[in-house]
């Protein structure tokens, strides 16, 4: 996880490192339920096993990504 990095869809976002159906791989999210996870972790914590489930909001494209 790095956290503060700038994109093209805008400022502090974090990227995260996952492993997803065995292959390594990494995400920006802006998501405040995860960069607020991410922040309590511990670094010797690093790294850890969670899910990550998504919650659609209302009509359209809105989603909320968060931890389990």
């Amino acid at each position: 996880m790095s956290p503060s990095v700038k994109t093209q869809h805008g400022s502090d976002r974090y990227v995260v490192k996952i492993k997803h159906e065995g292959t390594e791989c990494k995400f920006f999210t802006n998501s405040i339920p995860i960069k607020e996870a991410l922040s309590k972790i511990s670094k010797k914590d690093f790294p850890f096993i969670t899910t990550i489930r998504v919650k659609k909001l209302g009509v359209g494209n809105s989603k909320m990504y968060y931890f389990t």
